[in-house]
């Protein structure tokens, strides 16, 4: 069976000089927005299927209402009563790709597509927007967000898997996390796994910035 390695980044720092603004506006928690993206490749349409909140934000704490890259999808939260811009995130996804394809000009299909935001004090508006390649928009969808809706439900704080650090740097709200998933290991293959694991770390602090900045990430 072949292995596959998902590595997972998680840009974690959150810098004092910020923190108050940070506070004023969110909590430390996390808001997990599940969304599903479906059409064709010339319709595209979103919905929203839930939400969920789990303790402590682990995102970033500063330029929350900038985009630091350009992606052919946007996530804008704003605050419902001045409108002001609280937090942006661009991204790209699976089912835009899936567009460009022969099949999308044929059937229609569905696309589960999973987002975290820091989790507001107030109720906030957030807009969904999805462009082309010439950055134009072709689906919108904005969505109220009351954090006192009980429908946000809360997540366990049990993930239901054993899991262990292979090197930690620190605590994880001033680090860089990488995750490795073993998908495509058997049960009995979690030693095999580890090592490849720890081959892929080698491979990694091989190559900038990842040799200079080792003892940022766990």
């Amino acid at each position: 069976m072949k292995r596959l390695f998902f590595l997972f980044l998680v840009l974690l720092p959150c810098l004092s000089i910020n923190a108050q603004d940070f506070d004023s506006w969110f909590s430390d928690k996390t808001l997990r927005l599940d969304y599903t993206f479906s059409g064709d490749n010339r319709n595209q349409y979103i919905f929203l299927d839930e939400m969920r909140r789990s303790d402590n934000w682990y995102g970033r704490c500063v330029n929350l209402d900038s985009l630091l890259l350009l992606g052919n999808g946007q996530l804008c939260m704003q605050d419902s009563k001045t409108g002001r811009v609280l937090y942006r995130y661009s991204f790209s996804t699976l089912f835009q790709e899936w567009q460009t394809t022969e099949e999308a000009s044929k059937v229609q299909k569905s696309f589960e597509n999973v987002f975290l935001v820091p989790f507001p004090k107030d109720a906030v508006d957030i807009t969904v927007t999805l462009t082309d390649t010439h950055n134009k928009v072709k689906g919108m969808f904005t969505h109220h967000v009351d954090p006192q809706d009980i429908l946000i439900r809360p997540v366990s704080a049990d993930p239901g898997f054993s899991w262990k650090y292979l090197e930690k740097s620190g605590d994880s709200k001033e680090k860089i996390d990488v995750a490795f998933v073993p998908e495509g290991y058997m049960a009995d293959e979690m030693d095999v796994f580890e090592q490849d694991c720890r081959t892929s770390i080698g491979a990694l602090k091989a190559h900038e910035p990842f040799r200079s900045m080792a003892d940022r990430f766990n």
